[in-house]
């Protein structure tokens, strides 16, 4: 299997014992002063507004630059310690003002790599999704993703100014906030005639130009990936009765997972479900329009950007005829709302 990319994030925290001194600064020769500062990391970005980090966390690599762009600072932490209530790092910085950038998650994410393995410029921390290349196969995609990608956290603190005053002890508690950068999608698939559905007659992908985020977690020129179902399989479906009620039946529905690294509302990303019993289209429709439909009255005036960083995951119901054409009466459900045929445009 050849992979597009080769630096591995698991191997953050190897790559940065030697990166401690050669991103130009060795703090050793800092002076003892009386000014403490730390860094805590809050993972509360999501639809509860509540933190998360002690649970979902378990790595942390962070890196300080100064204003002329260059790495002076970084630090690594990983395991139980990660788990206890007000966790924080020290940060041993002389004068100046800084910007961080901090790439978080799962110990061991193999799932995507940095830039570089010696981080001298935030360039070096563009984070890439380990894909396997697939351009000669694939018409619309240069990669393919079929995995539970593991979860990737991104955080920055910009222009922040230590300064040490000996004669005015004093702590500077800074606070990064999180953005998950991986969402798993579930797409249900309910035959409205009470027909058995065959996981093996369909196929499910996600197509998005998001493979590399840049080291401020912005949208950047990359390759097209295509995120295929790791998971597709048959479940009970309800379904209408024709009497307004319904009626709950095995195996005439299935649903497929899949994994995304972060959407982007601006630039889109493509949901297709296809037939593979006669090698056709189903359909295939804008997906960040459509998940964003899925705010609802409580959460209307939130940017649609933000809503879609905040879900981490999203469940869509469709309904197929019996000749397993996309159902359009019945619309499509999004995160329990319900997206009604007149506000459907496209399919």
């Amino acid at each position: 299997m050849k992979h597009l990319f080769h630096t591995s994030f698991a191997l953050i925290a190897l790559l940065l014992i030697p990166t401690l001194t050669s991103c130009g600064l060795i703090n050793e020769d800092l002076e003892p002063c009386e000014t403490r500062v730390t860094l805590t990391f809050v993972d509360d970005y999501n639809m509860n507004r509540a933190d998360a980090f002690a649970n979902e966390v378990e790595s942390v690599a962070v890196w300080a630059f100064d204003q002329d762009g260059k790495c002076v600072w970084s630090k690594t932490d990983s395991g139980d310690a990660l788990t206890h209530p007000g966790y924080s790092i020290g940060i041993d910085l002389p004068d100046g003002t800084y910007d961080f950038i901090a790439w978080c998650g799962k110990e061991g994410n193999s799932d995507f790599s940095l830039a570089a393995s010696d981080i001298t410029s935030k360039d070096d921390l563009r984070l890439m999704l380990e894909a396997e290349n697939a351009r000669a196969v694939l018409p619309d995609a240069d990669v393919v993703s079929k995995k539970d990608l593991k979860t990737i956290f991104h955080g920055k603190l910009d222009a922040v100014t230590i300064k040490h005053d000996p004669s005015s002890p004093k702590s500077i508690d800074l606070r990064m906030r999180l953005v998950k950068d991986t969402h798993t999608v579930r797409v249900a698939l309910h035959n409205v005639d009470g027909r058995v559905m065959d996981p093996k007659d369909f196929a499910v992908y996600i197509t998005a130009e998001n493979s590399i985020l840049n080291f401020d977690n912005e949208w950047m020129k990359c390759p097209v990936v295509r995120y295929a179902d790791w998971n597709i399989r048959p479940i009970e479906a309800v379904i209408p009765d024709g009497n307004g009620g319904s009626i709950v039946t095995s195996n005439t529905a299935i649903q497929a997972e899949l994994t995304t690294s972060r959407l982007f509302r601006e630039k889109g990303a493509t949901l297709t479900i296809k037939n593979l019993k006669d090698d056709r289209i189903v359909f295939s429709l804008e997906l960040t329009h459509y998940l964003t439909q899925g705010r609802g009255t409580a959460h209307q005036n939130m940017p649609e950007q933000e809503f879609l960083d905040r879900n981490a995951e999203y469940n869509l119901i469709f309904f197929l005829d019996n000749n397993n054409n996309w159902y359009l009466p019945l619309g499509i459900y999004v995160n329990d709302w319900h997206v009604v045929p007149d506000q459907i445009s496209e399919f």
